[in-house]
């Protein structure tokens, strides 16, 4: 039930909650770019109040994290992703409906900007290929937020031959 990453999560959220709550009134719509199995999401929500809270992760993370969260929120209402996969457009009236959002990241380019005014990303950016670390940091979804709140390691060299580093 709990491992090294719960308690880095721990200390995320406080760190969250120093950094990021202090912007009184704000209304926190969260997306976590590799967010994995919503392990940071669920935590968040426990938490800090929060409007909304969307995971990006591949498919197959996604389905984890259906059941983290049911296990964690019973009653949380969740996107299928057989939903999220027809919508052609993932705007304010599809967020609307969910208390918890899963994004497979071949959807990330269906969300409307302006949306997540809080992006985050633990680690993921600094393991992906430039290509992808791109496509997200060019898109309008994380130019538009107020913030964004990542802790990735300063260069991803040697584990990953990306060149990217924290100065990306």
């Amino acid at each position: 039930k709990y491992n090294e990453r719960w308690l880095r999560h721990v200390r995320t959220c406080e760190l969250f909650k120093k950094h990021i709550t202090k912007d009184k009134g704000f209304k926190f719509n969260v997306l976590d770019i590799g967010g994995g199995y919503s392990q940071f999401a669920c935590m968040l929500k426990k938490t800090v109040s929060i409007k909304k809270i969307a995971t990006v992760d591949y498919m197959e993370q996604l389905f984890f994290s259906y059941y983290f969260i049911k296990k964690n929120f019973p009653n949380a209402k969740i996107n299928s992703l057989k939903e999220i996969l027809e919508t052609e457009i993932i705007d304010e009236k599809f967020i609307q409906k969910y208390d918890f959002l899963l994004i497979p990241i071949e959807c990330f380019k269906n969300i409307k900007s302006g949306l997540f005014n809080v992006i985050c990303n633990f680690s993921s950016l600094g393991e992906m290929p430039r290509e992808a670390f791109n496509g997200y940091k060019n898109s309008s979804v994380f130019k538009k937020a107020k913030y964004l709140f990542t802790i990735n390691r300063l260069d991803s060299w040697p584990t990953y031959k990306n060149s990217l580093t924290i100065l990306d």
